[in-house]
């Protein structure tokens, strides 16, 4: 069975990120040239509020307008944390880590649902 979804939200992302944490180190390379090296951690925390506008959902060969759908309907509200880790070497390269987790809590008519996400990436 072929299953699929295209969604458009429109909404306000609140975060703050800090960096709790910063290593740095000086080399020469080759031709005597000074070469920064930086590793840093950082922790964000934050607040999104979305409202769908757009929404297709496909479940085999049926295709669903998901945004007019009582599910769908009304705010999601999610807080969001998360962290990541950045290393920059000789101002050429940036290698970046990180990991974020969201709780999404929508609200409507006086009722609530509650959907977890676990969103990673390299």
């Amino acid at each position: 069975h072929f299953y699929s979804w295209e969604t458009s939200y429109i909404g306000i992302q609140n975060v703050i990120n800090y960096n709790f944490f910063k290593f740095s180190t000086f080399n020469f390379s080759r031709n005597n040239s000074l070469l920064l090296s930086d590793f840093n951690l950082f922790v964000k925390g934050g607040l999104n509020v979305s409202y769908i506008i757009y929404g297709e959902q496909i479940v085999g060969s049926r295709t669903y307008d998901i945004s007019k759908n009582e599910e769908f309907k009304g705010f999601f509200v999610q807080p969001l944390m998360g962290g990541w880790s950045e290393n920059k070497n000789c101002k050429k390269y940036r290698t970046k880590y990180w990991l974020q987790f969201f709780k999404s809590n929508k609200y409507f008519k006086k009722k609530r649902a509650t959907t977890r996400f676990l969103w990673q990436s390299s």
